[in-house]
């Protein structure tokens, strides 16, 4: 038989909530599946949450969320689960001056798994330190250090870097 009869459902969802002392807390996903009524092998179902939070407490700022897809389907099966969390706080600058220095934090983390096979992980820590030298212009120091366990090896691969980083706004 050619030809195709798709049929797709798809649900979304979110709630947002924002407090006065500068808090808010974000909750959102969708749900998604596909069938085609003439090929049976090609459902699709997909659903995807993440979930965040931040407060900011004069200069100091934290985040921290998790995010979750999965994709199921009769010949693959994916799912990811990623982390993060972020610290941050500005320092050296004068109330209302737009020159000061920034310190940012950040944790990343992140677990794959594919066709049921052993779960990748993945960790990412990142430090950025900068100054920023007016409203649009900033320039810094990242220092990055990476490492990767893969299950079919069974090693771990490690990265670390510096850079300089120049941020524009326009």
């Amino acid at each position: 038989v050619a030809g195709s009869a798709i049929t797709t459902d798809l649900l979304s969802y979110g709630f947002n909530r924002t407090w006065q002392n500068g808090s808010t807390f974000s909750l959102n996903g969708t749900a998604a599946g596909s069938l085609d009524v003439l090929k049976f092998d090609s459902a699709t179902n997909v659903r995807t949450t993440n979930l965040v939070f931040t407060q900011q407490r004069g200069a100091q700022l934290f985040g921290g969320g998790i995010s979750a897809n999965v994709v199921t389907g009769p010949v693959t099966r994916n799912s990811t689960v990623s982390e993060n969390l972020n610290y941050g706080f500005a320092f050296g600058g004068r109330l209302g001056d737009t020159r000061f220095n920034e310190l940012q934090l950040q944790a990343l983390g992140g677990t794959s798994v594919s066709n049921d096979a052993q779960p990748s992980r993945t960790s990412l820590y990142t430090v950025l330190l900068s100054r920023h030298l007016s409203a649009q212009e900033a320039l810094g120091l990242r220092f990055e250090s990476g490492r990767t366990i893969d299950p079919l090896s069974d090693q771990l691969v490690t990265t670390s870097a510096i850079r300089l980083q120049l941020n524009l706004n326009v």
